[in-house]
């Protein structure tokens, strides 16, 4: 059952090869552009491993018409956009986001990075040093190693057992056969009819389809090359593999080798829905009922030509035999009632809904990106799935820090493995239910009495976003309440809307956004959730704050420390491992201390009477006039955290000067030092892969944040070259400030689509600015002078709204 669009989309070949799909999104500010060639890592020379991947990263560089700063990247930044790309297996793929109205040229510059990678040989080294940093990089992520371990158990002879991400090494520069190899690899594959194209915005399709069309003239012509058969997968070298892990929680890849499997991505798509469901009697609830699992995620690393290797990754409670088998033998019976029992007119009509519900709630990059991939399975193609999904084609791997083995080198990367014999299987058998759609028994009712009234922002009535923040005064109990409400957010998700309970630096968050008619029932489920937790639930939350503390000691130090920011701002201090369990009576006690406010969007009249109800009972003390934005101490900070691995650096500087005028020249000396700041540390000096700049508001303070890992810097060298750069920057003027100044106010207006809307008014909330702020800001834009980009760097170099400097060691 395909599922329909909700945006007009028009499909067709233009050019003679070039296989288009023009999606008209009116409600849009923004366009999105995505290109997908049809060769990959498995198409380069043998010879010569990485050079796809090297190939992407020299078509940015390149370019004749347009160079330097009008080049394809430096121009999205600077419009504000975003962009990217990947190498896979067997595709390559180009995407970016940008202002609507800059569509036409961010194409132009697309079209002339295709047609001309940078091949001189002084620009590929440094690039390749790019390469050799992320590579390194790579070597560090778990599931890069995870991928490689299991690519190391196919059959020999299969490309998924080789290196292709490039690195040093490999990437012969100097060589003339290296460089003819990689001039004919893109003269080969580069072709019109090897292309096909996403085109997403705002303009009527006439006006996609005339843009798309130019792109497609541009191109040479030409088919791709035929490929032959790849190798089998099967049989498998290694059915069971034990890794050792560094740091992180204990982990089980349970993955499966497929073949002849026609339309796979969208039978994966049903099959990660329904992995993904948190509601009670799902494959997830039961595994975390029975102590066994705290997260599953579900990955497709590798399909072509029928082909296909897909990876089920449980977070582990503990890396025990018995775990592992009895999760495995939980996983089996799931799948065995899925095939034989489920109701699949149920399962797909309700698919379909959430694709379509999905699909409008992403933003235009990310739209774009999916579309192609996000259209509902017929039932034969997901039974076919579903019946290659059996122990003989299975290759189990488990990870943990208490697990040795001897070093192997699997697709290029060393990983430390052991071959294990399998554990038998013992059958559960659970009562496997899907379709709930609300909890048992009477619904509750709101409490009787006056209603509390939240900030308004006015929306459809068929729509509803509510916030809700906490202050806490007993932060320990944050991890037990999460788990506590994750069958409610997966009850929230069948009724079409999106419950989340997050962190928000030293507060705590409650967001319900998507239908309006059963978003006032499930926050008195959530309140009756929170106010009165079990013993059981509560018993989970020592482990649970154990278990977060060991899951980010596995991640990369930049992403560690970003996500440490917040809390450092807040609370001048890092978490740590709680020394006590909680209790219901401690967490009742620290309600009664604890104050919140909110905001709410949308609803009808009905609805948000009733939501007043419910929030007469919501824990703690209300804050009519919002939580003041807690102070944030002048001054220098530094705090240095070892973590092992690459040394990393997170310097925020908050503003000084918080008026609109002084955050309108923030802004844009912010945009005017992104590119630069990207060149000069991650091109020039070569530190790292991981480099950026950026405005960002952390936890409710705005202010500037500059980022890098590096393999090789020292700490201080890393801080250093971002300090000289602060220093020695040239500020643009004329023409090429006002070019900058004239792509920001598109950052600034006020979303068309109601998610993005209600997501920017809570930032407003958190900063305490208020809602007309965006408007003030474009305002004051309008008016700034090059003295005012001069007066925020200076107030930038003195750091005189504090520095705050976090490091990885």
């Amino acid at each position: 059952m395909a599922a329909r669009c909700f945006c007009p989309s028009q499909s067709l070949v233009l050019g003679g090869g070039l296989r288009t799909t023009l999606v008209h999104t009116p409600d849009d500010s923004h366009a999105a552009v995505l290109l997908r060639v049809a060769a990959g890592s498995h198409d380069e020379p043998r010879a010569f491993p990485g050079l796809a991947h090297f190939l992407e990263h020299l078509l940015f560089l390149g370019g004749r018409r347009f160079v330097g700063e009008q080049r394809l990247m430096p121009f999205v930044q600077a419009c504000g956009g975003r962009l990217n790309a990947s190498t896979g297996a067997r595709s390559t793929e180009f995407f970016f986001e940008l202002p609507a109205a800059r569509l036409a040229e961010g194409l132009a510059r697309l079209q002339d990075m295709l047609l001309h990678p940078a091949l001189e040989e002084s620009i590929q080294l440094r690039e390749r040093e790019v390469l050799e940093a992320e590579f390194r990089a790579r070597a560090a992520d778990l599931d890069t190693l995870a991928e490689a371990a299991l690519a190391w158990a196919v059959a020999d002879g299969h490309p998924l057992r080789d290196f292709h991400a490039g690195n040093r090494a490999s990437l012969a520069v100097e060589q003339a056969a290296f460089r003819h190899a990689l001039a004919a690899f893109h003269q080969r594959h580069y072709r019109r009819g090897a292309c096909s194209l996403v085109l997403l915005g705002p303009q009527p399709l006439a006006e996609l389809q005339s843009l798309a069309a130019q792109l497609a003239r541009s191109l040479p012509a030409g088919a791709p090359p035929r490929r032959g058969a790849p190798p089998e997968l099967l049989p498998l070298r290694s059915t069971s593999l034990a890794m050792h892990l560094a740091a992180g929680l204990p982990r089980l890849w349970l993955g499966f080798v497929l073949d002849g499997q026609a339309h796979l991505e969208p039978a994966v798509g049903l099959l990660d829905w329904l992995l993904g469901d948190e509601s009670p009697g799902s494959l997830l609830a039961r595994l975390g009922e029975l102590g066994l699992v705290d997260g599953l995620r579900l990955r497709l690393p590798y399909q072509h030509a029928g082909q296909g290797l897909l990876v089920l990754d449980f977070s582990l409670v503990d890396a025990g035999a018995e775990t592992r088998a009895l999760v495995e033998a939980a996983l089996f019976d799931w799948l065995g009632w899925l095939l034989g029992t489920a109701d699949w007119n149920v399962l797909l009509a309700d698919y379909a809904a959430h694709l379509r519900r999905h699909l409008a709630g992403l933003a235009p990059l990310e739209r774009a990106r999916e579309w192609p991939r996000a259209r509902g399975p017929e039932v034969e193609a997901v039974r076919a799935l579903l019946a290659q999904l059996q122990p003989q084609r299975l290759i189990r791997l488990c990870g943990a820090e208490e697990l040795r083995g001897a070093p192997r080198l699997a697709a290029g990367f060393t990983v430390e493995l052991a071959e294990e014999s399998a554990q038998p299987l013992p059958s559960r058998r659970p009562d496997w239910r899907f379709g709930v759609t609300a909890r048992a028994g009477q619904p509750l009712l709101p409490p009787a009495g006056a209603a509390v009234e939240l900030p308004r922002l006015s929306g459809p009535e068929e729509y509803g976003a509510l916030f809700l923040r906490w202050r806490p005064a007993d932060r320990a109990p944050f991890p037990a309440l999460q788990w506590l409400l994750r069958p409610l957010a997966g009850l929230a998700r069948k009724q079409e809307v999106e419950l989340r309970f997050a962190r928000l630096g030293g507060d705590w968050q409650l967001s319900l956004q998507g239908a309006g008619a059963p978003l006032p029932a499930l926050l008195g489920e959530v309140i009756a959730a929170l106010r009165e937790p079990s013993a059981e639930v509560c018993a989970q939350g020592r482990r649970l704050a154990q278990a977060e503390l060991r899951r980010q000691a596995a991640e990369l130090p930049i992403l560690r420390l970003l996500g440490l920011l917040p809390e450092y701002l807040a609370m001048g201090e890092l978490p740590s491992e709680p020394a006590e369990a909680v209790s219901p009576e401690r967490i009742r006690a620290g309600w009664a201390e604890s104050h919140w406010d909110g905001l709410l969007l949308g609803l009808g009249a009905e609805q948000r009477v009733e939501v007043g109800q419910w929030l007469s009972a919501l824990p703690g003390t209300p804050c009519p006039d919002g939580l003041p934005l807690p102070a944030l101490a002048e001054g220098r900070y530094r705090r240095d955290l070892p973590m092992g691995g690459e040394q990393a650096v997170l310097l925020f500087l908050p503003l000084a000067d918080r008026s609109a005028r002084g955050e309108a020249a923030a802004r844009l000396l912010a945009r005017c030092l992104e590119e630069p700041f990207y060149r000069r540390l991650r091109s020039e000096l070569q530190l790292g892969y991981a480099v950026f700049s950026g405005f960002r508001q952390v936890a409710g303070w705005p202010g500037l944040l500059f980022a890098v890992q590096s393999p090789w810097a020292s700490l201080e060298q890393l801080v250093g070259h971002i300090e000289t750069f602060l220093h020695e920057v040239r500020l643009p003027q004329g023409e090429a400030l006002e070019a900058l100044r004239q792509a920001l106010p598109a950052a600034l207006e006020v979303p068309a689509r109601l998610a993005e809307r209600a997501a920017q008014a809570w930032q407003l909330h958190l900063a305490g600015r208020p809602l007309d702020w965006p408007e003030r800001l474009r305002a004051a834009l309008a008016e700034l002078h090059h003295a005012d980009l001069r007066a925020v760097h200076q107030a930038l170099l003195s750091q005189a709204g504090g520095r705050w400097l976090l490091t990885a060691v």
